[in-house]
């Protein structure tokens, strides 16, 4: 990945996945600049980092000629997105690889305890900011507009796009002194993984590096 640059989304927290991504693809040879929001983790029973030794992190990963950016950026407005993306462009003057690894945590449980803030809240986060990064992205190499068939359309640029659904993994949220969810229930789903284990954020790495890689055009 010389000579590429990567932009992750959501990498505030070490035992993130998007973490793992931006330190798996620095290790892999792109340029990596990170999107964070601190204060939202600072919410969550599973607490936020230290930003200085998420951002040593990813810079010791990375390979020779390889540079680093990062922002602080609360992607639930509608400008908060196409922002991004250009902060992002300013250290190599190019964006190659976007992985939108952000979720708003927190507020899930009973339909009856849902509000329509909670929901316009995850919508605005989860959902349109994934939407409106990847507009933003699309269009350094065109004017793309978002369809429901985005990923053929994007195709047709160049640009490949894939959706990993990394499932159960434990970015701090499963472990039993910092859980928000009921110890026996999740000790009771634990036991019908195959693999008897949740995934750890490592794991969706090594798949979204492989994917962003070319590895398997070249298979």
């Amino acid at each position: 990945m010389h000579g590429r640059t990567a932009l992750v989304t959501g990498v505030s927290r070490r035992k993130g996945i998007g973490y793992a991504v931006a330190v798996r693809l620095a290790e892999l040879g792109a340029s990596v600049f990170v999107q964070h929001f601190a204060p939202h983790d600072d919410e969550q029973l599973w607490g936020g980092d230290d930003l200085d030794a998420v951002r040593a992190g990813i810079r010791s990963a990375l390979t020779e000629g390889a540079v680093f950016g990062d922002v602080s950026a609360a992607l639930a407005g509608p400008d908060a997105a196409a922002a991004v993306v250009r902060a992002a462009v300013g250290p190599t003057g190019r964006v190659d690889i976007l992985v939108a690894s952000h979720a708003r945590s927190g507020g899930e449980g009973s339909i009856f305890d849902m509000t329509a803030e909670m929901l316009d809240g995850h919508w605005q986060v989860n959902a349109r900011a994934t939407l409106l990064l990847t507009r933003a992205f699309a269009e350094q190499f065109g004017d793309a507009g978002l369809t429901p068939t985005v990923a053929s359309e994007l195709l047709s640029r160049g640009i490949t796009l894939n959706t990993v659904n990394p499932g159960p993994v434990n970015t701090g949220y499963l472990d039993p002194e910092t859980t928000d969810r009921p110890l026996d229930g999740m000790l009771e789903y634990l036991r019908t993984i195959p693999f008897g284990r949740f995934g750890e954020p490592t794991d969706p790495a090594r798949l979204i590096g492989w994917l962003v890689g070319g590895f398997s055009l070249a298979n």
